[in-house]
């Protein structure tokens, strides 16, 4: 003999078998649900993060390189570092420059860095534009 609830026809008891849960098993949750905010790290949180790492390491390299960035103050140097621009620099002996290279340099003293044209080189220094 076969009992049955009112209402309630033999496929639908058959697909959703009735579970009593204990207070050490919480209901999971449906696959309707959406994600519980604040889970895990957004990819876009972990791009930043990354691309941060990247630039911290690329400035640390650049710093134990010798390399300095200065952004153009003035028009000097017309249209190959206009106003606004930013300048890297490498260190540089005298004696391997020449004629055109762009060196960036402070007078004896001043606290002011320069950034100028080599037009002409030689074995008593440079001279700039």
């Amino acid at each position: 003999m076969t009992h049955s609830s009112p209402g309630v026809d033999d496929e639908a008891k058959a697909s959703s078998p009735a579970r009593l849960l204990g207070p050490e098993e919480p209901e999971a949750p449906s696959p309707e649900e959406p994600a519980r905010p604040g889970r895990g790290i957004s990819p876009g949180s972990l791009a930043l993060i990354i691309a941060g790492a990247l630039f911290g390491v690329t400035v640390l390299v650049g710093a134990l390189l010798g390399l300095r960035a200065f952004i153009m103050e003035t028009p000097s140097m017309g249209t190959a570092a206009p106003v606004g621009s930013l300048v890297l620099t490498a260190p540089a002996q005298v004696a391997d420059l020449k004629k055109n290279d762009i060196v960036s340099f402070s007078q004896a003293g001043a606290t002011e860095t320069h950034t100028h044209r080599v037009i002409a080189a030689g074995k008593d220094g440079v001279r700039t534009k």
